[in-house]
């Protein structure tokens, strides 16, 4: 494995964040891109990638939660 980089996006309702607005202040949606640098097999990246989902307690978190969660992998040529 090589570099790994992450790009996190939560969708929320700014208006109940930053107005004070009656609603609901929890991320509506939250979407993870990452990118890791591998010279793994597709197989193994796919089964990489579902292990670290099921270990990681965030990603479990959002999953767990009940909102919209987009778990994005790429794999990119080793450098």
């Amino acid at each position: 494995m090589g570099e790994f980089s992450f790009e996190v996006q939560g969708d929320l309702d700014t208006a109940v964040l930053v107005q004070g607005a009656d609603g609901n202040a929890n991320f509506d949606k939250v979407t993870v891109r990452a990118t890791v640098e591998s010279d793994a097999t597709e197989q193994q990246f796919a089964q990489f990638v579902a292990e670290t989902e099921r270990r990681c307690p965030v990603s479990q978190l959002f999953v767990r939660s009940g909102l919209e969660f987009v778990n994005e992998w790429t794999q990119a040529p080793l450098a």
